[in-house]
């Protein structure tokens, strides 16, 4: 064996026992389709739409997806360029695995805003239960780009390489969580074992 090679082995040997150290695969929680980002807006609408999004987001808590469609539906009849209300609705969608509509609302919503991350982090997630890695991989390299310091696009992005079996990518990534905020941990989302490397880390 030449010595390129032994040292290339040698070299994804040691990237994969650090992977193992820090992480558990078995305890990564992957994409949870019922869970999603919250999108901060201004409320400082008139009053109609006030209190349709106000029903919608709480008609999203109570686990009533249709109603809270129907409620951003006025919002957007009312303001059609209010950039929450066409989030909501895609999430709306997204939690009934409804992910046609829920990709037309969240494209909707970053043509309003394209730096804001919560819509295509959304988006990326919808790509990467549909397997389509390239696009999750693309909405997750843009978020990082325009957001260098929003944890949640390069854990994104980690769990993306975990799917995919690219764990020296993912290491990397999920690392680059540690270093942006200390206090976010791929723990909160079982990733740090208990006593493993990852969790004394930050002690």
């Amino acid at each position: 064996m030449c010595v390129l090679c032994c040292c290339l082995i040698s070299v994804n040997s040691l990237a994969q026992d650090n992977f193992s150290r820090y992480f558990n695969l078995e305890r990564i929680r992957l994409i949870d389709i019922q869970d999603h980002e919250e999108l901060p807006f201004q409320w400082n609408m008139t009053g109609p739409i006030q209190a349709a999004m106000n029903e919608g987001l709480n008609n999203i808590h109570e686990g009533l997806f249709d109603k809270a469609v129907l409620n951003f539906d006025d919002v957007i009849k009312q303001e059609p360029s209010f950039q929450a209300a066409w989030y909501y609705r895609g999430v709306s969608y997204k939690k009934q695995f409804k992910f046609k509509e829920s990709k037309e609302s969240l494209l909707k919503a970053i043509r309003i805003n394209k730096k804001v991350p919560q819509p295509r982090l959304e988006l990326g997630e919808i790509y990467q239960v549909e397997k389509n890695w390239d696009k999750a991989i693309d909405e997750f390299d843009q978020i990082i780009i325009d957001n260098k310091n929003y944890v949640k696009g390069f854990y994104a992005r980690g769990l993306v390489e975990v799917e995919r079996g690219k764990d020296i990518t993912a290491l990397r990534m999920f690392l680059k969580c540690e270093d942006i905020d200390k206090t976010f941990a791929p723990r909160y989302h079982g990733a740090w074992p208990p006593g493993s490397q990852g969790a004394q880390r930050r002690h």
